[in-house]
């Protein structure tokens, strides 16, 4: 049996034994889900009756995308972030750190890593946070996407993928230039 197996087993006995609290902190989960969609509907409502969003998508820009996120995000954080966040500290203050501590080492175990798990992750939003600052800089922050091209959509991301390469090329030259002459000094 590997590391993996071994943790999906111990984890299953785990639930199994605390069966009442795996119920109760999956109805907690369920209704902080619950409540989080309400509260994207109410903001989503509100923003259009409000005149804050358009309420056609061609009509929307970068601008209005992220100024909505932070409306969404501070109302997510008042709604749901406010209690469900103290009852996760309290569930596992009272209960959790209360456990027997061969118990809490079986579940915290050292996970063996693969390599490749969750890989591509940091280059994407890499390459996007270089598609927004590009978007800013070419002056399209507040063009609504209806104007836009396609052609200047994809180059827009096209450009910030060839921006995210340039450190990658540059550390690339950097190590082969270290390793050619690493080698040809040990043949002399």
């Amino acid at each position: 049996m590997d590391t993996t197996e071994k943790q999906e087993a111990a984890m299953r006995n785990f639930l199994r034994r605390h069966w009442k609290m795996t119920i109760l902190a999956g109805i907690g989960i369920a209704i902080m889900v619950i409540v989080s969609i309400y509260v994207l509907l109410w903001v989503v409502s509100s923003s259009l009756v409000l005149g804050i969003i358009p309420d056609t998508l061609g009509a929307w820009s970068v601008g209005l995308l992220f100024g909505f996120f932070f409306i969404l995000l501070f109302w997510e954080l008042v709604f749901v972030a406010s209690w469900a966040i103290p009852i996760a500290i309290v569930f596992w203050a009272l209960w959790y750190r209360k456990l027997p501590e061969e118990e809490r080492k079986e579940l915290e175990s050292p996970r063996k890593r693969s390599r490749d798990a969750g890989g591509g992750g940091g280059i994407s939003a890499f390459v996007t946070l270089i598609w927004i600052v590009l978007v800013w800089f070419t002056g399209r922050w507040s063009i609504t996407f209806n104007t836009w091209l396609v052609a200047d959509f994809v180059y827009t991301w096209l450009v910030a993928f060839l921006i995210a390469l340039v450190p990658l090329i540059i550390g690339g030259v950097i190590f082969l230039a270290w390793w050619m002459t690493k080698g040809s000094k040990t043949e002399s």
